[in-house]
């Protein structure tokens, strides 16, 4: 039963319901994704471990036929199975008469199925896409924002830069222009007479 409730879950309602009525005819296998030991292979299914389980494929197609009814009864469009599960319940013992040691357990179980609306889900899907989008679009405008404003400040250093640079070359030649020119013939000369080697001597033993 539980791997009747796996090839039925994530379908869409009325496609779940043709393929329940099929396999309870035979005319379609069921894929047995697990308590498949000893399992054949089975050539619809292409080599995958496969049967005919008609007796839960019934069950589980009561159960979703149901489950069609509430929501129609809702007011409920195009469904689609979110939820379809079969669990263990109860254990029953069956021991055999006249007290030999043979026993059978008879195994119960629940199904549950769930169905939701596409066109629900489709328009939740768009409502979340557009909030999504929304804080992308702001975020975007922040960092051009932020970037506009780094080249601004970075202008205006260099500019404050070129501006100080002038300045200090304007007062450099206001400085030569003032000096007289007898002063800077005496450095020149000063400059260019090389010392002599007492002068150096004297200046040592100083």
């Amino acid at each position: 039963m539980a791997n009747v409730c796996a090839n039925i879950r994530n379908r869409n309602a009325k496609s779940a319901l043709e393929f329940l009525e099929q396999a309870a005819a035979k005319k379609r296998p069921i894929r047995y994704f697990k308590h498949n030991k000893r399992r054949g292979h089975l050539r619809e299914l292409g080599g995958k471990k496969g049967g005919y389980p008609v007796k839960s494929v019934k069950i589980v197609l009561e159960v979703l036929k149901n489950a069609l009814a509430n929501a129609s009864a809702k007011g409920l469009g195009d469904c689609r199975v979110v939820h379809a599960v079969a669990n263990k319940q109860h254990i029953y013992r069956r021991l055999a008469p006249k007290g030999r040691r043979i026993r059978h357990d008879l195994e119960t179980a629940f199904v549950e199925i769930v169905l939701r609306e596409i066109s629900r889900n489709i328009s939740r899907n768009i409502s979340s896409t557009k909030k999504e989008e929304q804080p992308k679009a702001q975020k975007e405008e922040k960092e051009q924002k932020a970037k506009e404003e780094k080249k601004e400040k970075t202008k205006a250093q260099e500019s404050a830069k070129a501006v100080q640079t002038s300045k200090a070359a304007n007062t450099n030649e206001e400085k030569v222009e003032n000096k007289n020119p007898e002063e800077i013939q005496k450095t020149s000369n000063n400059l260019k007479k090389p010392k002599k080697f007492s002068e150096v001597i004297k200046k040592s033993g100083e």
